[in-house]
C-alpha cells in the first residue's frame, strides 16, 4: 500500500494506483474488523470458561451451605451470560454453543444442590423447635399426642438426604427420636 501512495496521482499509472489504494484500504479495514470481531468472540468463550472454573472449584467436596451453591450458581450464570455475547456468524458460535448445553446441565444441577440444602436446613431448624415442645408435652402427660409428633418428626428427618451440611445432625436427631418413640410405645404397653 505504501507503494501505491508513492505513484503521483497526476499520472494514468497513479490514478490506477489510487483505485486499487482504495479498494486495499477497504479490504484491510474489513478484514480487520472481522479479526477483531473473532477475538472477541473468543475472548467471551474465555470468559465463559473461566467463569465455569470458579463456579466447579467452588463446589469441590461437597456439602456446602446454600450460600456456596448460590455463588456457583451465580457463576454459571455469568458464563451463560459470556457465551450470549457470540455472534451466530462467530467462528466461536458452535463451540459457544456446545459449552452453553452443558453450563446449562451444570447450573441446573447446581441450583437442585442449593434448594435441597435449602429445604434440609429448614426441616432441621422445624424439628429443633418442635423438640422441646414435644418434651414439655411428654412431661406433662400428653403421650399419644407426643407419639404421633415423634413420628412426624422421623419422617420429616428420613427426607433430609445424606449430602448436605445437616445430614449428620439429622440422622443424630432421628435415632434419639426412634429411641423416644419406642420408649413411649413401650410405656403404652
Amino acid at each position: 500500500m505504501d507503494k501505491l501512495n508513492e505513484i503521483p496521482s497526476e499520472t494514468l499509472a497513479g490514478g490506477q494506483a489510487q483505485t486499487r489504494l482504495q479498494a486495499f484500504q477497504r479490504d484491510y479495514t474489513d478484514l480487520a474488523g472481522t479479526a477483531a470481531d473473532i477475538q472477541q468472540s473468543n475472548d467471551f468463550v474465555a470468559v465463559a470458561k473461566s467463569y465455569g472454573e470458579r463456579a466447579a472449584v467452588l463446589v469441590q467436596n461437597p456439602p456446602h451451605s446454600a450460600d456456596i451453591w448460590q455463588r456457583a450458581e451465580e457463576q454459571w450464570q455469568e458464563a451463560l451470560k459470556a457465551l450470549e455475547k457470540v455472534p451466530e456468524n462467530s467462528p466461536s458460535y458452535v463451540e459457544a454453543q456446545s459449552l452453553r448445553g452443558q453450563y446449562l446441565d451444570y447450573k441446573s444441577d447446581i441450583e437442585a444442590r442449593r434448594r435441597q440444602e435449602e429445604q434440609a436446613v429448614a426441616t432441621i431448624q422445624e424439628v429443633r423447635q418442635t423438640i422441646p415442645r414435644l418434651i414439655d408435652q411428654a412431661e406433662a402427660g400428653a403421650v399419644r399426642g407426643v407419639r404421633s409428633q415423634l413420628q412426624q418428626v422421623i419422617q420429616n428427618l428420613e427426607t433430609v438426604p445424606n449430602n448436605t451440611t445437616v445430614s449428620a445432625e439429622a440422622q443424630q436427631l432421628y435415632a434419639q427420636a426412634t429411641a423416644k418413640l419406642n420408649e413411649l410405645n413401650q410405656a403404652a404397653n
